[in-house]
């Protein structure tokens, strides 16, 4: 299990799933001196991340993703598992069931 210790000494982390709480996420980490990979399903939005034309709402979003040196999108989900040393998963988990449970499909998914 890690510590907090090997937590702040981590030098690369990996995302699975860079929407609104995974991009930001990761470009905390990137401003933090990591190394940042993250896979996403969706083609035009790792494009735009990789080519810096991804236009959000979040505050500051923008500017982080101009700025950053160590941060990279891919749509290969490979490329993330193989060389990490902590991944995030942030996947969407919708509520729209109408019984008020998540949907866990996409992190099903995930781990099939």
């Amino acid at each position: 299990m890690a510590t907090t210790r090997s937590i702040l000494q981590t030098t690369r982390a990996r995302f699975v799933g860079l929407g609104r709480l995974g991009l930001c996420t990761a470009l905390k980490c990137e401003q933090a001196g990591w190394d940042i990979v993250g896979s996403d399903v969706f083609p035009a939005h790792v494009d735009s991340i990789n080519e810096i034309t991804l236009r959000l709402t979040e505050p500051r979003v923008e500017e982080a993703l101009r700025s950053r040196k160590h941060l990279r999108a891919t749509l290969k989900l490979r490329e993330v598992i193989d060389r990490l040393d902590m991944v995030f998963i942030l996947v969407a988990t919708p509520t729209d069931s109408g019984d008020q449970a998540y949907d866990t499909s996409a992190l099903s998914r995930f781990f099939e």
